[in-house]
C-alpha cells in the first residue's frame, strides 16, 4: 500500500515512543488495518481543533525529502494537518 492509497482511511491512534523515538500511527483502511511507523522522530505536529468539524477520515497523506529524512503532512478532514518530521519510515498492514 502507498501513503497515496490512504484517502478516505481512519485514523485511529498515534503513539510515541518517547525513549527511541518511533511514531506508530495506526489507520484501518478498505483493505484493513495498516500501521505508518515514523523512526527517528524530530518533530511532530497534532493539533485536534476541528475547523472543518469533527472526523477521524483521512482527506492526504504525502511525504517529502526534507535535508536529511522526511516530513509527511496528514490532512484530516476535520481540516487538521498532523505534521511528522523524520529520519525513516514505512507503511505495513497489520495481520490480527
Amino acid at each position: 500500500m502507498k501513503l497515496s492509497e490512504l484517502h478516505d482511511s481512519s485514523l485511529i491512534q498515534l503513539t510515541l515512543d518517547w525513549r527511541s523515538g518511533l511514531l506508530s500511527c495506526r489507520l484501518n483502511t478498505g483493505e484493513g488495518p495498516v500501521i505508518l511507523e515514523a523512526d527517528r522522530l524530530k518533530k511532530l505536529t497534532c493539533p485536534r481543533k476541528h475547523p472543518w468539524g469533527a472526523s477521524v477520515s483521512i482527506n492526504e497523506v504525502k511525504a517529502y525529502d526534507i535535508d536529511g529524512g522526511f516530513c509527511i503532512q496528514m490532512k484530516i478532514q476535520s481540516g487538521d494537518k498532523i505534521e511528522i518530521i523524520c529520519e525513516g519510515f514505512n507503511l505495513q498492514h497489520i495481520i490480527d
